[in-house]
């Protein structure tokens, strides 16, 4: 799938004009993860903003131990907002449930 479809689904993306979600297409990489796989890690200092274009993915607190799920976030959604728009390093750690992919 193409990243300009991904941007038309997935929550606040799809309420871009399309010119900015085109404008978006020269900033992204893929990503892919095999389940279990780390994606990041709590305290990194990183600034993309994930879209999961399929599977899904477990953000967890290493503080309280890796089982401690915080939250599961799966297909046409995004994570890693917060840290990119304060410019913080990462609250939580992220890895994949299941196989995954998206930008």
């Amino acid at each position: 799938m193409e990243l300009i479809e991904l941007l038309r689904r997935v929550h606040p993306f799809r309420f871009l004009r399309g010119r900015h979600r085109e404008a978006l297409i020269p900033h992204a990489r893929t990503f892919g993860a095999r389940a279990g796989e780390t994606i990041f890690r709590q305290n990194d200092v990183d600034q993309s903003v994930y879209l999961i274009e399929a599977g899904t993915v477990e953000v967890f607190d290493p503080r309280r131990g890796s089982d401690d799920v915080v939250t599961v976030i799966g297909q046409d959604r995004f994570f890693g907002e917060w840290e990119a728009i304060f410019q913080e390093p990462r609250m939580y750690s992220v890895r994949a449930r299941t196989e995954c992919r998206g930008y």
